[in-house]
């Protein structure tokens, strides 16, 4: 799978030959689309996705594009889920998102106990782009919680990648883009 910020740049550069291969990053060629769903967006409202697939032209390995308001294998949009974890992060509790968003507390309870599980690794991916983008960034303090400390991480490589290179999406298409899609897990080995 592949999650990108900017769906429209990427598919261009897909057309091109330019994306790569996450195995051996050989060259990507349009190869179809994955099945059509529908996800949740703010205020339960409905968004059709029909994703990109691509094959490798080298190792012959499919992949998936998603843009960046989309997290690889959840019903709910970016946006709606990037919304309950910083408010999380900021001291909220699952049930009272869940109520505020009209989801269901067992589902914003899920996102905050993977988010969590994943926060170590999302902290230091989001820390490495946020000073590869603004090496003038200065060091950051520690937050009460992991999950604190990842959003904070993230929020920081959003802001150095716009500043960088302009408005180029959403800073939750962002966020989830520099996350790798893994904002939610699963988090590589190593």
């Amino acid at each position: 799978m592949l999650v990108v910020a900017n769906e429209e740049d990427a598919l261009a550069q897909l057309r091109a030959g330019q994306l790569c291969c996450t195995r051996c990053g050989g060259p990507l060629a349009p190869w179809g689309y994955a099945r059509p769903r529908k996800l949740r967006g703010v205020a339960g409202t409905a968004v059709e996705l029909k994703p990109r697939r691509a094959r490798c032209r080298s190792c012959k390995s499919a992949h998936v594009v998603l843009p960046g308001w989309c997290l690889p294998r959840r019903r709910d949009t970016a946006q709606v889920v990037v919304g309950a974890l910083v408010a999380k992060a900021s001291g909220a509790g699952h049930r009272k998102i869940a109520n505020c968003l009209g989801l269901p507390p067992t589902t914003v309870r899920g996102w905050v106990r993977a988010a969590t599980s994943a926060a170590s690794y999302v902290a230091r991916v989001a820390l490495q782009v946020a000073f590869a983008a603004d090496a003038r960034l200065d060091s950051v303090a520690p937050r009460p919680t992991p999950l604190a400390s990842a959003m904070e991480a993230l929020g920081l490589a959003a802001s150095a990648l716009i500043r960088a290179l302009g408005p180029v999406a959403e800073p939750w298409d962002i966020v989830v883009a520099v996350s790798r899609g893994r904002l939610l897990g699963p988090v590589p080995p190593g």
